[in-house]
């Protein structure tokens, strides 16, 4: 039964059908999945050995044995001069080079002034701004592990966060450092937390 109700809301038709089904006298969802069309099965392969399968139209990705930072730059040459980054709201701009260059930077930094390596654990909390991929791309590149912290948590979540994560280095913006500050006190940890300057 779990087969045929996979297969039907799944693959068929969207979950809003079996909802509808269930909501005009359907006992249960599976009840619901028997009543819906299979048309749309095209795609849908099923094999004991595999599961469920939904082929691509396209051929096969390859993946590749590459770091994230090493990825995103092994062709910034090409676009270097190009604008990489932007903040809507202050203008705030980078190109790839100089987002290149800040990441690098900051690598470096991690590593030599705060002794953080591979193992190591960053907490970056910031909203959608140009310096977000410089923290991440920079933190990566240092070999640390990136716990990304939702900004408008409460100091008691990031407390959370930092103690599952064992987060050694925290990134935040000027308007997040005293929530920052607080979770750090609250989990008792004495983290080390670079602050983004940004206009209230």
């Amino acid at each position: 039964m779990l087969r045929h109700l996979m297969r039907s809301v799944m693959f068929a038709q969207p979950v809003q059908s079996a909802v509808a089904a269930v909501s005009s006298g359907a006992r249960s969802l599976s009840t619901a999945a028997t009543t819906l069309p299979t048309q749309q099965h095209k795609l849908v392969v099923y094999t004991e050995e595999e599961g469920y399968i939904r082929q691509s139209p396209f051929d096969p990705v390859e993946p590749v044995n590459l770091t994230v930072d090493k990825y995103v730059w092994r062709d910034f040459k090409k676009f270097e001069k190009n604008i990489a980054t932007i903040c809507i709201v202050s203008g705030r701009q980078y190109t790839y080079a100089q987002l290149r260059d800040s990441s690098a930077a900051f690598a470096v930094r991690l590593q030599t002034k705060f002794k953080l390596g591979e193992g190591d654990t960053i907490a970056i909390c910031l909203p959608n701004l140009p310096e977000y991929p410089i923290a991440t791309l920079g933190a990566i590149e240092a070999g640390l592990t990136v716990t990304t912290v939702n900004p408008i948590y409460t100091a008691e979540e990031i407390c959370r966060q930092l103690q599952l994560s064992d987060s050694k280095f925290a990134v935040v913006t000027s308007l997040g450092y005293g929530v920052m500050k607080e979770a750090c006190e609250l989990a008792q940890k004495n983290l080390p937390i670079a602050v983004i300057r940004v206009q209230p």
